[in-house]
């Protein structure tokens, strides 16, 4: 076979969370007697999206590193496409792997009052919706209490551990 290199991606797919990381183990294989040392990059990587190499340099029968991809807080969710570059040093051998990455919105929820107040005559109850947002996949069931009640009022949530919307 000519002289040069291939580049395998294990997974070719992965997800990651917004402000995490994840690992891919990119796999070489020398063609042709190749035996110059390689070096790693991403190329046209996406605003806050960045991409690091261990080991970054494979020498020897070397045939192996890890490629760690982290998404920046501010990175949008959605689908992209990384570019990971293998340069042999001091020559023109080259290749390049794509992989497709999921950034995932992080999992989390917010709380909002249909009323922001509630008038209830001395002695007597009332009652007021909370409604919950969820947000990234989250599907666990929220804990809620009222804290903060004037001396003599006294509430109950209903559930306390909500697990619907409201």
């Amino acid at each position: 076979p000519p002289v040069g290199i291939t580049m395998t991606l294990n997974p070719v797919t992965t997800s990651v969370n917004v402000s995490g990381s994840v690992q891919n183990t990119v796999t070489i294989t020398r063609n042709g007697g190749f035996t110059n040392d390689i070096t790693f990059a991403g190329q046209n990587l996406p605003n806050g999206i960045t991409l690091a190499f261990s080991p970054a340099t494979l020498s020897g029968a070397a045939t192996t590193t890890q490629a760690t991809i982290s998404a920046g807080p501010n990175v949008a969710p959605g689908l992209y496409t990384i570019t990971l570059r293998a340069d042999g040093v001091g020559s023109l051998v080259s290749t390049t792997a794509t992989l497709n990455m999921t950034v995932i919105a992080p999992l989390s929820f917010s709380v909002a009052l249909v009323s922001s107040t509630i008038s209830i005559a001395a002695g007597g109850t009332g009652s007021i919706t909370a409604n919950l947002t969820r947000n990234g996949g989250f599907t666990g069931a929220v804990n809620l209490a009222v804290s903060g009640l004037p001396l003599g009022v006294t509430a109950t949530v209903t559930p306390a551990a909500a697990t619907g919307n409201t």
